[in-house]
């Protein structure tokens, strides 16, 4: 059951109770656009590990690099048509950038390719295991 409201209320002999509402709204807002995410995201997965790991297999890097332009294709539409491209085009796209703003691109696209070749050697549900695991580690740190 989804619950979307959760409160202490007291009832007229003074003792605290829980009060637990459902509303549609959050339901088509919040529980269905995670579910058909989520639904996606293991269909992609399961693509992807099919096409990775059939037949001779491919190569990881290179499907890495074919998501990476195909990412950076849908951001220079997303620049194009928003705000925010107006000011990169007046400003310049590095802009305001240092040293530091590398760790986190070099970061990600050291993980972009770690996904990649963990998927085609050990599998999206493997990936997924370890994704979790990775999750509750973190969050005891």
């Amino acid at each position: 059951y989804y619950v979307n409201y959760l409160s202490n209320t007291k009832t007229a002999d003074n003792n605290d109770t829980t009060k637990f509402s459902i509303s549609s709204r959050h339901v088509s807002h919040g529980v269905l656009p995670i579910m058909l995410a989520s639904f996606l995201s293991g269909l992609a997965g399961a693509i992807t590990q099919k096409r990775l790991q059939s037949g001779g297999g491919r190569n990881a890097l290179m499907f890495t690099m074919e998501l990476c332009v195909a990412s950076i294709l849908i951001l220079l539409v997303s620049f194009a048509t928003s705000e925010v491209g107006k000011k990169i085009q007046e400003r310049g796209f590095f802009d305001r950038w240092t040293l530091l703003t590398l760790v986190p691109i070099l970061t990600n696209s050291a993980g972009g390719i770690l996904v990649g070749l963990v998927i085609k050697y050990a599998g999206t549900i493997r990936k997924g295991f370890a994704l979790i695991f990775g999750i509750f580690i973190s969050g005891i740190v």
